[in-house]
């Protein structure tokens, strides 16, 4: 927040104490500043003024120029915080009587994510492109994978005439690995002020990939064509049995084509979770085989319908067949 932006409720609060700020400078104030949410390790300071806060989350300022003192109003370098913790002044107002001021703060803390799949085995954050993250207060944070997350935790609310620190939890919305979403959409939740180091299961699956002949069904392939989620495209080379397993493949819609002695089309996978990926390949054998066979058919019909060509096909089996038929008839 800006100094500008601060000052203007700032002296909307002087003003509403019934203290203008060339009186305010006349005279000193003792002004007591009521920190909200309480934190006795935080340290106040401003106009030069250095305010320790006690335990119960008050602090007490004697102060010449009240207007000056609240507009530079900021959580000191000073402060005594746990490592990871931060806060900044978001709203000061007139609380309770002239010369007492509601501090409230924002709380940030800093949450390390890491990543696992669904067998409980780590995944480097090298392999996460980016998460997003969304607050219940309606924020949203970007950050690389391997990146620690500042996160807001705690504001103040005011209820019934009171102030109270309320929590604000967070839910994972996405993480993106080669061009997937790789979790359920805001089915992790938490709190950043109760949790530190956040663990989140990622959903990757594997996959068998293998092609077999399309007419006499025997292995075939020399490697699988894959383009993921992300357009891009990887050759993988089969082992033994004409197949390949892919381990740790995002969730999302692939296109798997085999590399072959033939034909193969390419199949939309959608992998949701561990398949058998197999495809068919028209091989040269079949091919070849339903040449044979639709050429034997074509010749056979021409036959069928011309007797004529049968004869002159086979003139020695019919001239056998009249002498055979010859003989019996002289007996």
């Amino acid at each position: 927040m800006s100094r500008r932006s601060t000052w203007r409720p700032l002296v909307a609060a002087i003003v509403a104490a019934g203290v203008s700020p060339a009186s305010a400078a006349a005279r000193p104030h003792n002004l007591e500043l009521v920190v909200v949410p309480k934190r006795g390790d935080v340290v106040l300071s401003g106009a030069g003024h250095a305010v320790p806060v006690d335990r119960s989350g008050h602090a007490h300022a004697r102060v010449s120029n009240v207007a000056a003192f609240l507009s530079d109003l900021r959580v000191s370098g000073r402060s005594h915080l746990p490592a990871g913790v931060s806060a900044r002044i978001t709203r000061v107002k007139r609380w309770g009587g002239p010369d007492r001021y509601a501090v409230m703060l924002e709380m940030t803390y800093a949450v390390q994510l890491s990543f696992l799949d669904l067998t409980g085995r780590t995944v480097a954050s090298r392999d996460v492109d980016h998460v997003i993250l969304r607050s219940s207060a309606g924020g949203r944070v970007d950050l690389p994978g391997g990146a620690t997350a500042h996160l807001a935790g705690m504001r103040v609310v005011s209820l019934t005439g009171r102030l109270e620190p309320k929590p604000i939890s967070w839910t994972v919305d996405s993480i993106w690995v080669a061009g997937a979403n790789v979790v359920h959409r805001s089915q992790v939740r938490f709190r950043p002020n109760a949790t530190r180091s956040l663990p989140v299961q990622l959903l990757f699956f594997s996959a068998d990939v293998s092609g077999h002949d399309a007419l006499f069904g025997f292995h075939v392939g020399h490697a699988a064509l894959i383009t993921g989620p992300n357009g891009k495209a990887r050759r993988y080379n089969f082992g033994k049995g004409s197949h390949v397993h892919l381990a740790r493949l995002p969730r999302g819609t692939y296109t798997v084509r085999i590399v072959g002695p033939g034909w193969s089309f390419e199949r939309p996978v959608a992998l949701s979770r561990n398949q058998d990926v197999d495809l068919e390949v028209l091989t040269w054998l079949d091919v070849a085989f339903a040449a044979l066979v639709f050429g034997g058919g074509a010749v056979a019909l021409v036959l069928i319908g011309r007797p004529h060509l049968r004869r002159r096909v086979s003139p020695r089996r019919h001239g056998r067949l009249h002498l055979v038929a010859s003989e019996r008839a002289d007996d």
